[in-house]
């Protein structure tokens, strides 16, 4: 099952975190969201986020600008709506911030540093494994469909 959340951000923090305050704004069976795929389950959901951010919500007079600060997933959930590897096990690429690579033993080295993912390198991996190419993708499977 897939749920999607809302949590109004200009709320003080301790009003945010009540569960009176968080809203279920969508809600999908993985088979659905299998066969249908993620442009098709999320489409009407980022045009309506895509008309507050443009028109604002007017309430009792007053006007409230809208904006997607964030999204939060867990780190399947999380990699699979960015189009990165889910297969942690086999992927050499397992992180989606940075660009750190197991090594032949299958273990990480947390002494070098990686190279941080940046929106240009997304998008060419993007391209990459959207291309016929059999390329280094660096993890990415996929491009951000929604």
């Amino acid at each position: 099952m897939t749920a999607v959340y809302m949590v109004l951000g200009n709320l003080p923090y301790h009003v945010q975190m009540k569960m009176d305050n968080l809203q279920l704004v969508m809600l999908c069976r993985d088979t659905d969201l299998t066969r249908c795929g993620q442009h098709a389950v999320f489409e009407t959901l980022l045009n309506e986020l895509r008309g507050l951010e443009q028109n604002g919500v007017t309430f009792n007079s007053l006007f409230f600008p809208v904006r997607l600060v964030c999204v939060l997933g867990d780190n399947l959930g999380s990699h699979w709506l960015g189009g990165f590897s889910a297969k942690f096990s086999i992927s050499s690429f397992i992180c989606r911030y940075c660009l750190v690579e197991k090594d032949s033993e299958n273990t990480y080295s947390l002494a070098r540093t990686a190279e941080v993912r940046t929106p240009a390198g997304y998008n060419a991996d993007a391209d990459c494994a959207a291309g016929e190419a059999n390329g280094n993708c660096h993890g990415v499977v996929g491009t951000l469909s929604i």
